[in-house]
């Protein structure tokens, strides 16, 4: 699915992995449990929003689907109905 980079362009001109990053922060900071670490080139992002399973789903895609088609990096996701946490490696 192309949305996620059309949805990025929205806020970024330069299409990068450090901007992928910005946008990711940025997209999860309007929930006040979220969280991101980076352990050397580990990225791990934690995001508790309280909203329902469905929306856990939907934010699973959209990361995949983000990590797949911005950061071509691999993803790691777990979710559950209310929580989801994923990671992935930045390799330059």
């Amino acid at each position: 699915s192309k949305h996620a980079m059309e949805y990025m362009q929205l806020f970024y001109h330069d299409i990068a992995k450090i901007t992928a990053i910005e946008f990711l922060e940025m997209w999860f900071k309007r929930f006040p449990e979220s969280e991101h670490k980076i352990h050397g080139l580990i990225h791990s992002f934690s995001v508790h929003h309280d909203i329902s399973e469905k929306y856990s789903a939907f934010e699973c895609e959209f990361v995949r689907s983000f990590a797949e088609s911005i950061l071509h990096e691999p993803v790691k996701i777990e979710s559950t109905a209310r929580t989801i946490i994923f990671s992935f490696a930045i390799n330059s």
